[in-house]
């Protein structure tokens, strides 16, 4: 090709890329970032990488291989490939490029330019055989021969590998082996539901002679699949569902949040044949209200409805529709229908149920009196709620009975099994204590939690009481100790060699197959042998598993002697230029970001949670589109496995999170987790709250948990990159 044509395609690429991926800018940020793509950042700059997410200029880059590593490095796939044809004819054709190359081009959908690349490429690499055979059967599926695409897929013995090999089969026209492909995989016991979708809806289609099988898949799909895909298979079962069938249906769409189809599955229930009764009709609308988590309140009218037609479940009806109501934030509505329960169903469990939600709503809204009396009531019930003595002592706090309060909070101290909820009492119970007028026992406490809790959320906030009452200062940590000399790691091949070529991902799966080897090149110093060499790939997935592994208690210590190893292993910083570029960019609190991504996916860019949250800062779908949009982003879902565009997108997140909550990180965090309206609730009445007792009035036992978790994070960080300097001081009162 001649060079003319080569820079040519290079500024195609290059326009496309500066539309997309590397060069969208916020119009708060664009004149900003003018000159900051220019910028080399310290903290990203490893191996010789650009510190620069700024896409290719026009023309070919100054040093292509250099340019091609970087770009695969960073997932930035279509100017890896501007990249790979900037470069001479003998780089290209070095067996490392080439298959960095091929998987630059299946990221892209190039499948004949990626067996291209991997022809008899194991020849020249033959410690990667495996993987390249594998990358070439992905290939195969898609450009062919597909047969012995299939016949190598099948062979891999795994339902992803069931399910392609079936696809290919299926291109190659052996129906036959089709089925038996997708058959393997549905005989399976560990499979997802979108992979059994997947394979059913396909043997369902393949010519065959089977009507058994036939309706067996087709009514699994009318009551699991997609609206059109349910449609096409009722059409192929030959009858209409069942009422029965129809509510499976509901339910199973409820729970994908797919509302308004589970409402529409219902309305056909109630004019189909089968077994299901009006109270059931009733109790499935309710259900499916409730679960769509945005239409409480039409759900307490439903289970209202239910309620009223009596029955067994009457009480519990009438319990839903009132934590229905509270889940609206309608809790003065949902403190009416709590004491309806308490008070019309005695005799049941859920009266319990509703005297302890009684109790925790006044609680919530500062009537202290009522909470003290519903929750000293529960306190003689053997059978009440595990959450209602934390309640009770909250209720005693605000009721300024503190002396009640400090004596409770210590019971709950001592009953605590984990070394976080202990810590928070602890606080709670000095907190007491001081308001009581003991400040001397209130001193020991604090100083107590920062000494034996290093750089908790609650050695954070005892050491701000403990300033605010101008008490001696406790060091956050014990001072280091003298390190050992550094440890020399040599990558193992073929290891080295990805790292080189900027396939980091590859290069921290095959080092996993080598761990026992890292390890015995260091005897008594394996572990940490291994964290630096996971360190050095910039990845942290496994890394994050490895950690587990190192003595955590060197954490009492400063990183700056022999516990540096145990803190860059338990706190890693993967895809720093990512980060770096993102949180200067949305102006967030140096480590905010990795704090996040620690506790969201533990630094797995390709996780997917049972909620659909995608990668590292497992993001929903459509949040991240609206963050996109908002940005004036170009975005597609496919794109969230790649770490650069989900950091991208949760940091902007988390900047708009601030924007609304005074950038405080505790409440950011709390919002990323509950979604920003409930933490706007749950801040509206919560003026003038102790931090402390805010936190332990989270509603939800998860988000309770979570920002405890990131604070923790967020001060790890803090301290590892910048001493005391870095630790996030927390504001005492809301």
């Amino acid at each position: 090709m001649s060079t003319a044509r080569i820079r040519g395609k290079i500024s195609v690429l290059a326009a496309v890329i500066a539309l997309g991926l590397g060069a969208c800018k916020t119009p708060k940020t664009a004149e900003r970032d003018a000159d900051a793509d220019a910028h080399s950042s310290d903290a990203g700059a490893r191996d010789g990488e650009s510190a620069t997410d700024a896409p290719l200029e026009a023309g070919p880059p100054a040093n292509p291989a250099a340019a091609f590593r970087d770009a695969v490095r960073h997932a930035r796939w279509e100017e890896a490939e501007a990249a790979a044809m900037a470069m001479s004819d003998t780089e290209r054709e070095k067996p490392p490029v080439k298959l960095a190359r091929a998987r630059a081009a299946l990221e892209r959908a190039d499948a004949k330019l990626a067996i291209s690349s991997l022809t008899k490429l194991e020849e020249q690499l033959p410690l990667l055989e495996a993987r390249i055979k594998k990358m070439r059967r992905t290939a195969m599926a898609e450009a062919g021969p597909f047969d012995v695409a299939a016949e190598g897929l099948f062979a891999e013995g795994t339902s992803k590998g069931y399910l392609a090999a079936a696809r290919a089969y299926e291109r190659a026209g052996d129906a036959a082996r089709a089925r038996v492909a997708c058959d393997r995989l549905l005989a399976q016991d560990k499979k997802t539901k979108g992979l059994e979708l997947e394979a059913r809806k396909l043997r369902l289609f393949l010519p065959h002679d089977d009507p058994a099988t036939d309706k067996d898949d087709a009514r699994w799909l009318a009551l699991h699949a997609s609206q059109k895909d349910a449609e096409r298979a009722l059409a192929k079962l030959g009858r209409p569902l069942t009422s029965d069938e129809w509510l499976s249906r509901a339910r199973d769409l409820a729970e994908s949040l797919e509302t308004d189809e589970a409402l529409k599955a219902i309305e056909h229930a109630v004019g189909s044949k089968g077994r299901a009764t009006a109270d059931d009709f009733c109790h499935a609308k309710a259900e499916v209200l409730y679960k769509s988590r945005a239409r409480y309140t039409e759900a307490s009218v439903a289970y209202g409805a239910c309620e009223r037609r009596g029955g067994p479940k009457a009480a519990e009806d009438a319990f839903l529709s009132a934590r229905a109501l509270s889940r609206a934030d309608k809790d003065r509505e949902a403190l009416v229908a709590m004491k309806h329960v308490r008070d019309h169903y005695a005799r049941s469990p859920f009266a319990t149920q509703a005297k302890f939600h009684a109790a925790r709503i006044a609680l919530l809204h500062g009537d202290y009196k009522e909470a003290v009396t519903g929750f000293d009531e529960l306190a003689q019930d053997r059978h009440g709620e595990k959450e209602a003595p934390r309640y009770r002592a909250l209720a005693h706090f605000g009721a300024h009975d503190y002396h009640g309060a400090r004596r409770l909070f210590e019971a709950l101290a001592d009953d605590a099994d984990e070394g976080r909820s202990r810590a928070r009492y602890i606080n709670l119970a000095a907190l007491s204590a001081l308001r009581d007028g003991d400040r001397t026992h209130a001193v020991a406490r604090w100083s107590e939690v920062v000494r034996t809790h290093t750089l908790t959320f609650a050695a954070l906030v005892a050491r701000a009481r403990l300033a605010e009452v101008k008490a001696p200062e406790v060091a956050w940590t014990e001072a280091p100790t003298g390190a050992p000399a550094p440890l020399a790691i040599a990558l193992p091949a073929p290891v080295d060699m990805l790292h080189e070529v900027g396939l980091d991902d590859e290069a921290e799966e095959e080092l996993r197959t080598r761990e026992p080897f890292v390890e015995s090149q260091h005897a008594g110093r394996g572990v940490e042998a291994l964290c630096t060499a996971y360190g050095m790939l910039g990845r942290a997935k496994r890394l994050h598993q490895v950690a587990l592994r190192a003595p955590t208690s060197l954490l009492g210590e400063g990183p700056q002697g022999r516990a540096r190893w145990v803190w860059d292993c338990t706190f890693p910083r993967p895809f720093e230029v990512e980060v770096t570029e993102a949180e200067r960019r949305e102006e967030l609190p140096t480590g905010l970001t990795y704090a996040v991504m620690r506790q969201e996916s533990g630094f797995d860019p390709e996780v997917v949670s049972p909620a659909r949250a995608i990668g590292l800062m497992q993001l929903l779908p459509e949040t991240a589109k609206a963050v996109a949009e908002r940005a004036q982003l170009r975005h597609e879902s496919s794109w969230l496995t790649r770490p650069g565009v989900n950091v991208t997108l949760g940091a902007r997140y988390l900047h708009e999170l601030g924007e609304k909550l005074e950038a405080d990180p505790l409440r950011v965090a709390g919002a990323y987790n509950a979604g920003p309206e409930a933490m706007a609730r749950w801040q509206s009445r919560s003026s003038g709250l102790d931090l402390e007792v805010f936190v332990e009035s989270i509603p939800y036992v998860e988000t309770r948990g979570y920002v405890v978790r990131v604070m923790e994070n967020l001060a790890r960080y803090g301290f590892l990159n910048k001493g005391d300097a870095g630790v996030p001081r927390v504001k005492l009162l809301l």
